[in-house]
């Protein structure tokens, strides 16, 4: 008995012309892969990568830089060269890019900026699986990684009873992309604060003042003041058309400058030892809520951040109360606010990942759990919350379809009756044998068997 599928011979595509000197691990850019999905409705693979750039380089770097260098290009090769046509199997590239016959892969020229991700999807006509190819990642400097990632093999096409989804990340609206360099930022506004925004923070009862920072060396940590303030009278003119008297200030948001953008939604949140009063650490704010600072009255916000971290003057403020609320960016007005991003020690870079466990299955597509960390770019040892990208997820794995048996012939009954009795006995024994072995599908050695 012998499965229908032979293995498929895997000849690799030519070399890569260009050899790079950067190891993986060195670069300030980092790829992985996200997502496979086949859709059988539509007859059509779909493979996510991400590409993250570091806000600061890797300890062991090999960029000449102080600072990081913007990605401009991202090439992934065929695991296996054949006949068919890149071009005629890619149905799409999202964002947009363009195959290569003569490389045998697909490209993309898309700048990724330092502190960002971006997500490259190709959709690929078909049913494929996954083996072992060659990316490269080239630099705005022309410094380049080359390395090895599981990529789609469009020279094995094969048909697939169900279809197959591996996906680790929950869907998410998209993110706004990120200004470049410190541009000038939209005021932040949330809903919860206010319906109607003012015009200017002259034009309210309202005010913020840095008081001042202090680092202490003992804790090693660093306290923020500020002083905001409700006036016992309103301004001339004032946006407070629903009352005559003061309204209190109730919601205050203090926002990090423009140039310190954290890589991780968490990462102030994990360098905030504690606020007073009480409050919240955001993407890259802090938010005070419930304050009830009345008409003549004033308040103090404290701040305690992990580590000795300087002030720049380079942040912003969003002050709210009855319905209203008004940002000091408005009135081209900047606040003094910490900024974590003076210390690179902040940043984190990932430790490579580690499988935990099997695969699911043995093949027909599975997936396993997968582990990395992120520690200080300055010592690889220090655990930090500022690395972009997710620290647990899956990765798919045997992809290959499993193998068909082909079953045995049934017995002769052209025997008496007595002997037809015994002999079936004797049938029943052995067909039952012979299932219990056509059923057993050898193991794999390797989770990532094609």
């Amino acid at each position: 008995m012998f499965p229908t599928m032979a293995p498929t011979v895997c000849i690799p595509p030519p070399p890569l012309s260009e050899e790079c000197s950067c190891a993986p691990d060195s670069a300030e850019w980092q790829l992985e892969l996200l997502d496979f999905v086949y859709d059988t409705h539509k007859d059509r693979t779909y493979v996510q990568y991400q590409v993250c750039v570091y806000a600061r380089n890797p300890q062991h770097t090999c960029n000449p830089s102080e600072m990081p260098i913007p990605l401009d290009k991202l090439f992934i090769q065929v695991p296996c060269n054949c006949d068919i046509c890149i071009d005629f199997v890619t149905r799409d590239m999202d964002p947009d890019g363009y195959t290569s016959e003569l490389d045998r892969g697909w490209a993309w020229e898309f700048g990724v900026q330092p502190g960002e991700c971006q997500t490259f999807e190709l959709a690929l006509k078909g049913h494929t699986t996954l083996k072992t190819g060659f990316y490269q990642l080239m630099g705005a400097d022309h410094r380049c990684v080359n390395d090895t990632i599981m990529v789609p093999d469009v020279c094995e096409e094969v048909e697939v009873p169900h279809p197959h989804h591996w996906a680790w990340q929950a869907d998410s609206e998209e993110e706004e992309e990120e200004e470049e360099g410190c541009k000038p930022r939209e005021p932040l506004f949330s809903k919860h604060m206010c319906w109607d925004a003012c015009e200017s923070v002259a034009h309210t009862e309202w005010s913020i003042d840095f008081v001042s920072s202090e680092f202490n060396p003992q804790y090693d940590t660093t306290t923020c003041v500020w002083k905001v303030s409700t006036s016992s009278v309103l301004p001339s003119p004032t946006c407070n058309a629903y009352d005559a008297s003061p309204a209190p200030l109730t919601d205050v948001t203090i926002r990090m400058g423009c140039d310190c953008e954290p890589q991780s939604d968490t990462f102030l949140r994990s360098i905030t030892d504690h606020m007073v009063p009480s409050g919240i650490a955001e993407s890259n704010f802090w938010r005070f809520d419930n304050l009830d600072v009345k008409a003549g009255e004033s308040k103090e916000l404290t701040v305690v951040l992990k580590g000795d971290i300087s002030m720049k003057w380079n942040g912003d403020a969003t002050l709210g109360g009855d319905h209203r609320c008004v940002s000091t960016l408005t009135s081209d007005a900047h606040i003094s606010v910490p900024n974590p991003c003076s210390n690179k020690c902040n940043f984190g870079e990932w430790t490579e990942w580690q499988l935990q466990g099997l695969c699911s299955v043995e093949c027909g597509g599975g997936e396993q759990v997968r582990t990395r960390t992120c520690v200080s770019i300055c010592d690889q040892s220090v655990f930090l919350d500022n690395c972009p990208g997710e620290a647990h997820g899956t990765i798919p794995c045997n992809t290959h379809t499993c193998p068909v048996w082909i079953s045995g012939s049934s017995s002769s009954s052209s025997d008496s009756s007595s002997s037809s009795s015994s002999s079936s006995s004797d049938s029943s024994s052995s067909s039952s044998g012979s299932r219990d072995s056509d059923s057993h599908i050898p193991r794999h050695d390797g989770w990532w068997h094609n």
